[in-house]
């Protein structure tokens, strides 16, 4: 449990670096929307300072694997003190199947986002220009997928405890320069240093590829 709470505080300030306590008016609602061939579910926290009438941004925080969209409510206190939709959507079966070989659960898991998004538009006025994502290990993989596969959907993606899968780097780069961020524990006792994990990039490499597609200059080393 004190490491759940450790992944959301990260998971937050990632977001944070990117771009209070609950009242009676903040609202958090179960909702289910079809999407492709399946009925899929999401929690939606809308804090009381958002107006229907005002651009608002929205962070859609994915679960990691075998989980499910509550575990991602952690973040509702900063969204609620931020004023930003949070979308915390249940994968298929506790899991996510972007680029799987089970097509209609690929295709219903990257069209997701997109469906939600013009959902929220018929009830409120969205800010297109401020959609963000992020995730937890598996969920983090799902974050960085969509971020190649629609990088003109977000304005920035942060991932936790992963990087990118083999199958997502054949698709590299994305259509458009994408503001991205990985945290990975060197200390993570089931990745170990520098993200070792089956069919995905070492964390340097990863960041690396990203770094020369955005155009970005030296990294720096802090410790």
């Amino acid at each position: 449990m004190a490491i759940h709470r450790k992944v959301c505080t990260l998971l937050t300030l990632a977001l944070l670096a990117l771009s209070g306590c609950a009242r009676a008016e903040d609202r958090t609602e179960q909702r289910t929307l079809h999407v492709g061939a399946f009925d899929r579910t999401y929690n939606l926290v809308v804090p009381a300072a958002v107006k229907a009438d005002q651009p608002t941004p929205v962070v859609f925080a994915f679960h990691g694997s075998g989980g499910k969209g509550a575990d991602m409510l952690c973040c509702r206190p900063w969204a609620i003190r931020h004023g930003w939709l949070l979308v915390c959507a249940d994968g298929l079966d506790h899991q996510w199947h972007a680029d799987s070989p089970e097509a209609d659960k690929s295709d219903s898991d990257y069209a997701l986002v997109p469906s939600i998004l013009d959902a929220l538009d018929k009830e409120m006025r969205v800010d297109r220009s401020r959609v963000y994502a992020c995730g937890f290990s598996a969920g983090g993989g799902m974050t960085v997928r969509y971020g190649v596969h629609n990088a003109a959907l977000f304005a920035a993606i942060a991932s936790v405890g992963h990087t990118l899968t083999t199958n997502t780097a054949a698709k590299f780069p994305p259509s458009r320069p994408l503001p991205v961020l990985y945290m990975i524990g060197s200390k993570d006792p089931a990745l170990g240093d520098n993200f070792k994990a089956p069919h995905s990039l070492h964390a340097e490499d990863a960041a690396r590829a990203w770094a020369k597609f955005d155009r970005c200059g030296e990294p720096t080393v802090s410790e």
